[in-house]
């Protein structure tokens, strides 16, 4: 511990150990409340902030090959259930109404981990599948991820097994992982996630997709609302991009020039995502693009193929984790 220097850099923190960096916390990587705490230069929290997660780091490592307690039976299906990283979250939710009814999301955390350990004859639940369950179990007890972004983004990321630190912003999500958790979050909810959404959390959507360089986001709907929700959405990300690419511009032609470029691949995207399977993708982008007036601009053309290829990505994914939740619910329920 006495090794360990901090050094408060304008937009990050250091951790150093012996002169080599450790690692970093950037600002825009840290909550609003971790903030405050950089602002002041407190390096107490920094240095709490980093011990406690080498500390979670050596607890988990030393889990690791930990001969198993009695009570976990080898040819326990539910084994896989609360250890592996990649099961669907709507089958917790499946799983658990069989078994405890609704009333499971309003037990206590210490509750629920006891009540699974002894209904389901397991040792112990693993990180990732805990996770899911209280994010489960917060989008039916609470509206704070349809209102907090950092909320919502811990779900998402949950949702889609990765590591949370509920002290920082991670971000981190691919549209696919975003457009899945949405999805998720609708079906496991009691209520209307995409009339819900807070403007924060909407703008953390909108922000991530920029992030990714997403121009158009169609995957294929589940339902109207999920169509309308995309619509919107799609709609939005054009003028995100207007404004973003206008940033320092005076000149009313050049932002007008950009606008035109940007409806284009807007429109050219949409277009060739219709066309998908009936000619290569690219003779179809150029095709398309011709016909809004730039005739061989490899760039714009470039933008148009990522943009479609992502959505195909999209339709992928959610496809695969239908399938993949039909397979895991027959596993666990039969």
């Amino acid at each position: 511990h006495d090794n360990l220097k901090l050094y408060f850099l304008p937009d990050r923190v250091l951790f150093l150990v012996n002169g080599c960096v450790l690692t970093q916390i950037i600002t825009m990587q840290m909550s609003e409340a971790t903030f405050e705490e950089f602002k002041g230069d407190n390096e107490d929290h920094f240095r709490n902030l980093f011990l406690s997660r080498v500390e979670k780091y050596l607890d988990d490592s030393q889990d690791i090959g930990a001969a198993p307690l009695e009570k976990s039976a080898e040819d326990n299906k539910y084994t896989g259930l609360f250890s592996r990283d990649d099961v669907h979250p709507k089958v917790y939710q499946q799983v658990f109404l069989d078994k405890f009814g609704a009333e499971w999301v309003d037990w206590d955390n210490d509750v629920i981990i006891k009540n699974v350990e002894d209904a389901f004859n397991i040792s112990k639940i693993e990180l990732t599948p805990f996770n899911k369950i209280m994010c489960i179990k917060l989008i039916q007890v609470s509206d704070a991820p349809f209102m907090g972004f950092l909320s919502f983004e811990k779900v998402a990321r949950s949702f889609n097994n990765k590591y949370i630190d509920f002290e920082l912003i991670e971000g981190n999500l691919e549209p696919y992982e975003l457009m899945f958790a949405i999805r998720a979050i609708y079906e496991i909810s009691d209520v209307d996630i995409y009339s819900l959404l807070s403007e924060h959390v909407y703008a953390y959507i909108k922000n991530i997709l920029i992030e990714n360089n997403c121009r158009v986001i169609l995957p294929e709907p589940a339902n109207e609302k999920e169509r309308d929700f995309f619509k919107i959405l799609t709609s939005d990300l054009l003028v995100e991009w207007n404004e973003l690419m206008a940033e320092g511009i005076d000149n009313d032609d050049e932002i007008n020039s950009l606008k035109k470029y940007n409806k284009a691949i807007h429109l050219a995207t949409i277009k060739s995502l219709n066309l998908v399977g009936t000619r290569h993708l690219k003779e179809i982008v150029m095709k398309e693009l011709l016909v809004l007036g730039f005739k061989d601009n490899p760039t714009m053309e470039d933008i148009v193929i990522k943009s479609v290829v992502d959505n195909i990505r999209v339709d992928k994914y959610l496809s695969d984790m239908g399938r993949l939740y039909d397979s895991q619910l027959k596993d666990y329920l039969g």
